[in-house]
């Protein structure tokens, strides 16, 4: 059995410090962390807490499932891995000033544990966010109820998310998806950057209606073994000097 419990619908502004506070009248807390994207900082609406044995976990179950934190009715529940067991449901034709606390509010009935509208480098949404959730079940129940919805004027999508290496073998693509791009950068730039790796086929920075650069490209390499090569060995490197390290992982079209 666990000592640990997860903690979902957490508010944004929740520390660890708090969730600590929260967990520590059922038993001795070990740790409370609050988790966050690495890239922002920003809450995930969800955090761990390990208390010193497995009794005090149960106790925390029963006693704070559902009672409120800064506002908002909590799920706890046992500890089981919720990162690498979720499942994920892609949210697309969402409104373009629709925020990550106006998706989990709207998911919130199907108990998601984490709720993130995707953005660019600049902050904007990129119109589609990703819901996970712990179980099957949850993420066909959001899927069914909310699929076609009318949100804002907008009829969104609702479906499982394919992610990388669905419906098509990773290991055979040959494009890459290159974040963090600096606001300067240019087509030519952008193969210039990974010419080293192998033979760029193409290199396209994508850009608003106005030409500004929306701070994401895609890269396609004339053979997998580079694209792979560009994934292991280009994460965090500068698009240019004084910009943060850029993020590369397969295209997922």
């Amino acid at each position: 059995m666990s000592c640990s419990v997860f903690v979902g619908n957490l508010t944004w502004s929740t520390t660890s410090e708090q969730l600590q506070e929260f967990a520590a009248p059922v038993g001795r807390v070990v740790s409370a962390e609050v988790k966050r994207h690495e890239d922002t900082a920003r809450s995930k609406g969800w955090g761990l807490v390990t208390f010193s044995d497995h009794a005090s976990a149960a106790k925390a179950v029963a006693d704070l499932n559902a009672t409120d934190l800064n506002g908002r009715a909590v799920h706890v529940r046992l500890d089981r891995d919720v990162v690498e067991t979720s499942h994920n449901v892609f949210v697309g034709n969402l409104p373009w000033a629709f925020t990550s606390e106006e998706l989990n509010a709207l998911f919130q009935a199907y108990r998601p544990t984490e709720c993130q509208v995707l953005t660019n480098m600049y902050g904007k949404s990129r119109g589609f966010a990703i819901v996970k959730f712990a179980n099957e079940g949850d993420a066909d129940r959001a899927i069914a109820g909310l699929n076609g919805l009318e949100v804002q004027g907008r009829n969104i999508e609702c479906r499982l998310d394919r992610g990388p290496g669905k419906g098509e073998e990773v290991s055979a693509r040959t494009s890459v998806f290159v974040a963090k791009i600096g606001p300067m950068m240019t087509d030519e730039a952008l193969g210039q950057l990974f010419a080293h790796v192998g033979q760029v086929v193409s290199a396209k920075v994508n850009r608003y209606a106005d030409k500004k650069a929306e701070g994401w490209g895609i890269v396609k390499f004339a053979d997998a073994a580079a694209a792979k090569a560009a994934v292991e060995t280009m994460n965090n490197v500068p698009s240019s000097p004084g910009q943060p390290g850029i993020k590369v992982r397969f295209d997922r079209k």
